[in-house]
């Protein structure tokens, strides 16, 4: 996909966006679709932000909390319970069951957890040129 095509996708062609002026719009297992402003309510910038952040930028691939408290911003996670109550927080605002993974897939023995392959996104603000992309302008 171009980078002209991905800035023509809508909001509802995709399951999470993210835009740099705050929209986030987030399309629950139900189908509904839930908007926010600036932030996710019960995440948190300090850890929930980058947290999501890492899983976003790696689906389908399993973190291990020993992995993700090597992190910037994210040492908090050396305690095996703040990341499962993080974990806990974020499924809750994104309305899913932890039956039936949307957009977090959790695995145990040891704990680790991805963002799920099959759920599309859309992140604005990009920290970094993917490779491919010239810039335009």
């Amino acid at each position: 996909m171009t980078r002209e095509q991905v800035a023509e996708l809508s909001v509802e062609d995709v399951d999470f966006h993210w835009e740099e002026d705050g929209l986030i719009s987030i399309r629950t297992c139900c189908g509904k679709r839930q908007e926010y402003f600036a932030e996710i309510p019960g995440v948190g910038p300090e850890v929930g932000i980058p947290f999501l952040q890492e899983l976003m930028w790696s689906p389908g691939q399993f973190q291990r909390q020993t992995d993700l408290a090597r992190r910037p911003g994210l040492a908090s996670f050396r305690n095996p319970n703040r990341l499962s109550a993080r974990l806990t927080k974020l499924r809750r605002v994104f309305r899913e069951r932890g039956r039936k993974p949307w957009y977090f897939v959790r695995r145990n023995r040891p704990f680790r957890v991805a963002w799920h392959p099959d759920r599309a996104w859309r992140f604005i603000v990009r920290l970094a040129e993917p490779e491919g992309w010239a810039a335009t302008g």
